[in-house]
């Protein structure tokens, strides 16, 4: 898991460095040196290439042509200009590439100078202007203003101007290619890189899915080893999925580390004196006596009195549940196995053991132990600790022989049980 986990905090700091760095070029790039415009102005005929490295892909390109008409004959005045046309592209230009712009301009043959005269134009002083003055990027970040005048562009931007011509061509500053074309192999290069990541995050799922089914194996053959298992036959998903069965493992798996020789019984049905059965969650057989627990896997907030007949929960949002007290049911179970051993004389020890997610707002409890599983382990070593020995070696397993009958009874018996618990309950 460790390795899984470390190859994809790697693919995930490639993944976030390209980003960064894509964001980086993107937000220092220089407009003025990033985008380069050329062309001709042939046979009314305009041609515009367009070349990008802002660093961002173009979406959008707003421009203005203007034609100006230069008289020689007098040097450094322009006469009236033809109306400026502003136009808006949807032009899509990826980064690193050019594009190509081509129009129709209307060359008109005379104008009407400030005396009324009819003027004919000398073709060869017309000139074409050519500036963008809006640019819209495919991350929404735009530059310029499509509305703005040919003064206020000049001052950002330089002007592209071509003289009317009759025989040249155009020629790029760098190859252009065909738009179609960009977008293709731009939509090509996408397609790869999605399907490179798609193949990385299936390699990945399939090992994580692979890592931890073999968790799971390994957890399943761990838990078929345990003594729990052997005793109660409750398979691996069967215990998790049941919150009193797991508890019951969880107290065992603490009471194996007890010193002193002793021996477990599990889900043991005895018959109490009114003919009925009593299930009993763990009984402890060690030398310093018999030790009867019962289980208690509850949430919430606990309102314990020992000789109230039922015990409060109160879980989140006040929802208040009440079960048997613990402590009359497990004297129920204790009376039960003196019966069953009338022949012996030894110590029973009433154990309600309570999970860890819960808390005792009230417990007045003084004729029984009762402590968080937790806290099991510690109290139960001093109380074997504090009882003498009252049982042999010997003794421990002939109660042993004569109690587990009561773990395999039939399973008509475990339903009619379940039925009196039930009628109980009502």
């Amino acid at each position: 898991m460790k390795k899984i986990k470390v190859f994809s905090a790697f693919l995930l700091i490639i993944c976030l460095a390209l980003s960064f760095s894509v964001s980086a070029v993107a937000e220092t790039a220089d407009l003025n040196s990033g985008l380069s415009v050329d062309g001709q102005f042939n046979n009314n005929v305009l041609k515009v290439s367009i070349t990008n490295n802002t660093g961002k892909d173009i979406l959008k390109i707003g421009y203005v042509r203007t034609l100006d008409y230069y008289d020689s004959e007098i040097p450094g005045c322009y006469l009236p200009s033809f109306y400026p046309v502003a136009i808006g592209n949807e032009l899509f230009i990826a980064n690193g590439q050019t594009a190509i712009l081509e129009s129709n301009v209307v060359v008109p043959s005379t104008y009407v100078d400030e005396s009324n005269n009819v003027v004919q134009y000398d073709k060869n002083h017309i000139t074409l202007r050519f500036y963008v003055n809006y640019i819209e990027f495919t991350d929404g970040t735009t530059w310029g203003n499509f509305y703005a005048s040919q003064n206020d562009v000049y001052s950002n931007y330089t002007c592209l101007t071509l003289p009317y011509t009759v025989t040249s061509t155009i020629t790029p500053s760098q190859d252009s290619q065909e738009i179609s074309s960009i977008k293709a192999s731009d939509f090509v290069g996408s397609l790869i890189l999605a399907a490179f990541f798609i193949v990385i995050i299936v390699i990945v799922a399939k090992l994580v899915k692979k890592y931890r089914e073999k968790v799971r194996q390994r957890k399943i053959e761990l838990y078929e080893s345990t003594d729990y298992f052997k005793d109660t036959g409750i398979g691996y998903d069967q215990l998790h999925a049941d919150k009193g069965f797991f508890g019951e493992y969880l107290t065992r798996e603490n009471l194996n580390h007890i010193p002193g020789y002793k021996k477990f019984i599990s889900n043991c049905y005895l018959t109490k004196t009114d003919g009925k059965t009593t299930e009993i969650d763990l009984i402890m057989l060690h030398t310093s006596g018999i030790y009867v627990f019962e289980s208690k896997n509850y949430g919430g907030r606990i309102y314990a009195d020992e000789n109230s007949q039922k015990w409060m929960q109160i879980l989140p949002g006040d929802t208040r549940n009440q079960f048997f007290n613990p402590i009359i049911q497990n004297n129920t179970h204790i009376i039960a196995i003196r019966q069953l051993l009338n022949d012996y004389k030894m110590p029973i020890h009433s154990v309600i053991v309570f999970s860890e997610r819960c808390t005792f707002a009230k417990m007045d409890v003084k004729s029984a132990t009762v402590v968080y599983r937790d806290d099991l382990l510690n109290k139960m070593k001093n109380l074997v600790v504090q009882n003498p020995n009252s049982l042999t070696d010997v003794q421990i397993d002939e109660i042993y022989n004569k109690l587990y009958p009561y773990t395999k009874v039939s399973d008509e018996i475990k339903q009619k049980h379940i039925e009196e618990v039930l009628a109980k309950k009502k």
